[in-house]
């Protein structure tokens, strides 16, 4: 289930998946009447299904955008509440798209989309058929979003450093969960993007205020709960504490409205608020599994720069001292083993020696 609200806040639109058969709708947060604008697809069982298809957006306040699939390709409508018609068009260059967002004036639109097993951003023209790549590097660059009254985008992405030219050779094993915040600039020539958050979690969904506060979904404390970053003193707080992982959420600024999609009873079930405070300020300490996985991170990272501050000679040292004790361990606990079972084969053969010879006199002496 995703779910966004309109610019004017008066409707909220929303996407079901119920195994491969979705459905778009849109409600009025006064009256509460709904209308369908789309269904497609078929139910399937046994199969695997993308549960995060239908991708929806507000190009302005009447005009919604959709993506899903129609007959095997990626297609694009934008849907007027007005005349109630559908322009279609297909994005068959995509493997999978992930996101959209639209600019302010709408004409504009950022992808989060695969191709050629690659995930990155993308520019079209929400009107006319041009696209533009943004990025390209074996990162993975998700739910990017405008930035209003600007042309720069934020982004979330695994990637290690403000640079979007990868290395060539980087391999997957050096690819980390964690994500993090960017902002790059459209009308840049730079092939940098500013770092906005640096955490060992998983940073994502950021939706921009302005140029100074982002809120976003972050699971830093183990549960997924809503973040705000003031990029002016570098300070991070935490919005929410639900006891269940946010999914999906979306808000109005001007009238307080805050909408979100959480599990319940294995069901997404979508919750709005229209009297919501976006400046709480929460303190959860985190789970034992989320620090057990910043203490594992933390310890690798200081051990590969201690590797990297290390001397050849001194590095080669280290290893062969770490062989050796692990030579001298395997060593200890066999012979130790080795005496264990002897001495246990001897205790066990005296004892049933010793039962055996105080139950043959019973008998005699029942006799």
């Amino acid at each position: 289930t995703t779910l966004k609200i309109s610019p004017d806040g008066r409707y909220i639109a929303y996407a079901e998946n119920d195994r491969g058969q979705y459905v778009v709708k849109v409600r009025s947060i006064e009256t509460r009447k709904e209308t369908t604008i789309l269904t497609h697809g078929s139910k399937v069982i046994g199969q695997e299904v993308d549960y995060r298809l239908p991708i929806i957006g507000w190009s302005d306040a009447n005009t919604l955008g959709v993506i899903a699939v129609s007959r095997g390709n990626y297609t694009f409508w934008l849907y007027d509440l007005s005349t109630k018609t559908k322009l279609p068009r297909e994005l068959d260059r995509f493997n999978n798209v992930r996101s959209i967002s639209f600019s302010a004036n709408g004409r504009l639109a950022v992808l989060s989309a695969d191709y050629e097993g690659k995930n990155d951003l993308y520019l079209i023209s929400s009107r006319r058929d041009r696209i533009r790549r943004l990025t390209n590097d074996i990162y993975d660059d998700l739910d990017p979003s405008f930035i209003p009254n600007t042309n720069k985008i934020v982004f979330s992405s695994n990637r290690p450093s403000d640079s979007l030219q990868a290395k060539r050779n980087t391999s997957l094993s050096e690819l980390t969960d964690n994500h993090n915040l960017f902002v790059f600039d459209l009308d840049s020539t730079k092939t940098n993007a500013q770092r906005i958050t640096n955490t060992l979690s998983k940073d994502f969904s950021p939706i921009a205020l302005n140029s100074n506060t982002f809120y976003y979904l972050s699971d830093q404390r183990g549960i997924i709960n809503l973040f705000k970053y003031e990029r002016s003193s570098s300070i991070y707080t935490q919005v929410t504490n639900f006891a269940t992982s946010i999914k999906e959420y979306d808000f109005n600024i001007e009238n307080g409205t805050f909408a979100m999609v959480t599990n319940r009873r294995m069901r997404d079930e979508i919750y709005l608020n229209r009297n919501f405070n976006l400046n709480k300020q929460i303190f959860t300490p985190a789970t034992r599994r989320k620090e057990l996985q910043q203490a594992r991170v933390i310890k690798e990272k200081r051990k590969q720069e201690e590797n990297k501050n290390m001397s050849i000679r001194d590095l080669i040292n280290a290893r062969l001292k770490n062989a050796q004790t692990e030579d001298s361990v395997k060593v200890e606990s066999t012979d130790t083993t080795s005496i264990k079972n002897d001495s246990t084969s001897v205790i066990l053969s005296d004892t049933v020696k010793v039962k055996v010879d105080t139950l043959k006199p019973k008998p005699v002496e029942i006799i």
